[in-house]
């Protein structure tokens, strides 16, 4: 696990990001002695980082340690902020804030960056560069000048056939840079239940690009937006769309419209469904000709609904390029009590997600495609985690077939073997490999006892582990392949059985 960082460790890490996206900052780079200093009730107050960009001020203040009063803090900085009159932005790493206290920050007016969005910023400055700056204004919750300006666009729109079909297509041409500033990209990496795309691959952007700028560059593929509500249709009247020839058109376009969008060019007007590579690859193109007169194709949806953007992204891309495994997991994600407990692949998706947001698992868990956290979703919620909880599984037998009370059940597996191996060996156990041998142990637990286990049952069971040697150089070469966590899982067994013989694989 990476370590945390220190204040000036994380405060360089943030104007990195800052720089990288485009902005003019105080100080300009790691390591410079220049600071912005505002007078609040007459003290000089430095401000960790200060951005001045297009009539917004922005102050970003960084810290990265765990124990300090999160009242206190917010209050000391917001009085800067508000003397400023500038946008404050927290940066918190290591302090965890409950609800109450994210809810107080929000009703403030206050962003906050958590490691989350620390990571996904930098991820996505490390790929696009100045063009994230759009995105960061936007989730700041910020208007910039230029959003004012509207776009008039002329489009067809499409009737869909069916008479199920509730929402008609727009069929336009775009240029690539009025896209980047305006189109919207909710990636699961910012952590929305809501969200459905993936973090884009940087590996694949220069590729495009250098496509882009050939000279008899084709590139008639299309982009799927949504439209949002500020985006107004108007429909033209002359549809008197006759051939030079006479020759009359199919009649097919008898289910089409010639129609003015209103595109305001608003960071958020649209959002893209399908083909964010194709429009980032753009970004690495130097050519600003290119950037401003080539017509992408683009096919919009009127105000879709989250689950509808979902499924069309689901379906164009699910076979088409490999996904990545954990983000398709985190996709099949519900809340929906009654549906998880109809189905054991959901309650165990369902039971992962919620176990990462507290001990002994926050922070290690890794629900989609960023981050370095050392387990993942789908690697948690797989095979044994569904047996467990399946119609013939050992905690459904034992315990209701409801989230919380598995929840309870395997927390109290897990801080139980924690605490009697202590954090250094905690570390070496957070693996896929070792997470699914544990879980087989629970299973093996559950066998022995053949009842719901208390903590006298864990004490008793999990105490020989206490000798186990988890450490990456015992585990290297071992316990290998599709089958390797059995073998662990046997192991372990083999370690109980020698002082209490009813426990057995």
């Amino acid at each position: 696990m990476k370590k945390a960082l220190k204040d000036e460790e994380l405060r360089s890490k943030v104007l990195n990001i800052l720089n990288m996206a485009g902005f003019k900052t105080i100080p300009k780079k790691p390591g410079d002695k220049g600071e912005y200093i505002v007078k609040c009730a007459g003290k000089s107050k430095p401000v960790d980082i200060w951005i001045d960009y297009d009539g917004l001020k922005i102050i970003f203040e960084c810290t990265g340690e765990k124990d300090f009063s999160i009242s206190a803090f917010v209050a000391d900085k917001m009085a800067v902020a508000e003397q400023a009159k500038a946008k404050l932005v927290l940066v918190i790493t290591q302090k965890d804030i409950d609800e109450e206290n994210r809810g107080f920050i929000k009703n403030q007016g206050i962003s906050l960056w958590t490691k989350k969005e620390l990571d996904y910023y930098d991820a996505i400055v490390g790929t696009i560069g100045e063009w994230a700056r759009h995105e960061i204004i936007h989730f700041l919750g910020l208007e910039t000048k230029e959003d004012k300006d509207v776009t008039n666009v002329l489009s067809l729109k499409i009737k869909q056939p069916l008479k199920t079909s509730k929402d008609d297509v727009y069929l336009f041409a775009f240029p690539p840079e009025r896209l980047l500033k305006t189109a919207v990209i909710f990636r699961k990496a910012v952590g929305e239940s809501t969200t459905y795309q993936r973090i884009l691959d940087k590996t694949r952007l220069p590729g495009i690009a250098k496509y882009l700028v050939k000279n008899d560059i084709l590139f008639p593929v299309d982009l799927i937006v949504s439209l949002s509500d500020k985006v107004t249709s108007t429909k033209i009247k002359d549809g008197s769309f006759s051939c030079e020839d006479g020759i009359k058109y199919h009649d097919s376009l008898s289910n089409a419209e010639v129609h003015l969008l209103k595109i305001p060019m608003e960071y958020g007007s649209l959002e893209i469904i399908d083909g964010q590579h194709r429009l980032f690859g753009f970004t690495k193109v130097a050519d600003n000709k290119i950037l401003k007169n080539f017509n992408l194709i683009v096919a919009a949806i009127k105000s879709p609904t989250n689950e509808q953007k979902k499924d069309i992204f689901v379906a164009i891309n699910s076979k088409a390029k490999k996904m990545d495994p954990n983000l398709v997991a985190y996709l099949e994600y519900v809340d929906e009590e009654e549906k998880c407990r109809e189905d054991s692949k959901l309650m165990a998706i369902k039971i992962v997600v919620k176990l990462s947001e507290a001990s002994p698992f926050k922070g290690i868990i890794r629900l989609y495609d960023l981050g370095d956290e050392p387990i993942t979703l789908k690697g948690f919620a797989g095979y044994t985690l569904k047996s467990l909880v399946g119609k013939k599984g050992l905690l459904r037998k034992y315990y209701n077939n409801d989230s919380s009370e598995y929840l309870k059940s395997i927390r109290q597996f897990f801080n139980t073997l924690k605490s009697i191996i202590g954090n250094n060996k905690w570390d070496d156990i957070c693996s896929n490999r070792v997470v699914s041998a544990l879980l087989m142990l629970l299973h093996s637990t559950l066998s022995a006892i053949k009842r719901k286990y208390d903590i006298d049952d864990l004490k008793k069971y999990l105490a020989p582990l206490k000798s186990f040697d988890f450490s990456k150089k015992a585990m290297k070469g071992k316990y290998i392949g599709a089958s390797g966590w059995r073998k662990l899982h046997s192991e372990m067994v083999k370690s109980i059985s020698s002082k209490y013989k009813e426990f057995r694989e």
